[in-house]
């Protein structure tokens, strides 16, 4: 699995950062959300990967 489960905090971070100073409108809130489901793809969650498409 490499550094992925290391990597979920930091993409959850970068998450609630854009959503606070971009809002949930914005296309680099929108980016991160892509980049987040990503993740979850390759760690095999595909069920949360679904979750995060289903929002975009």
């Amino acid at each position: 699995m490499g550094n992925y489960a290391k990597s979920e905090p930091l993409y959850l971070e970068a998450i609630a950062i854009r959503e606070k100073t971009l809002g949930k409108a914005h296309i680099d809130y929108a980016t991160n959300l892509g980049n987040l489901a990503i993740l979850y793809d390759a760690m095999g969650s595909f069920e949360k990967s679904e979750r995060i498409s289903l929002k975009l």
